[in-house]
């Protein structure tokens, strides 16, 4: 059953609003050779990969209050929109990689290669006055890899 007499509502809070801008580009160069090596078929590929990204992440936020709006509520400003959050990453991908396969028969080929892989992050403080979370991070590491082609008609 419903509720008799006049209810009163007052409630605060925020009203926050988030926009998040990505841009991404890349190029890979790949060289590839067939040849034999004692007599055995073989191909040997090589390359270099390079990609990069910047994101832009604002988080902007206010006071406000709630207001009845029929049967269900609205969320109103009470003072101006300020910057909470206002960060840009940037990013940038560089790949080295190797691969060598040997035919050994016509129907059994070893493949042997590695990538090293650099990534470079830096974050920075658009706002001015959140220096906390800028800072640049660096990672680098070598993969080696191994294995045997499955034949022609196998899967």
């Amino acid at each position: 059953r419903p509720l008799e007499g006049d209810l009163e509502r007052e409630a605060e809070g925020e009203v926050r609003g988030t926009k998040t801008t990505t841009d991404d580009w890349g190029v890979t160069l790949q060289l590839s050779h067939k040849g034999r090596i004692l007599g055995l078929g073989n191909q040997v590929t090589g390359g270099v990969a390079y990609d990069g990204h910047h994101s832009r992440f604002r988080q902007t936020e206010a006071e406000a209050e709630f207001e009845p709006r029929g049967n269900s509520v609205r969320v109103q400003p009470t003072e101006a929109f300020e910057t909470a959050v206002d960060v840009r990453t940037d990013q940038q991908n560089v790949g080295v990689f190797l691969t060598d396969t040997l035919d050994i028969t016509e129907w059994l080929s070893l493949t042997v290669g590695a990538r090293y892989q650099r990534v470079h992050i830096k974050i920075r403080d658009e706002s001015g006055g959140n220096p906390g979370p800028e800072g640049g991070h660096t990672f680098q590491r070598g993969s080696p890899t191994a294995g045997r082609p499955a034949p022609p008609g196998s899967a």
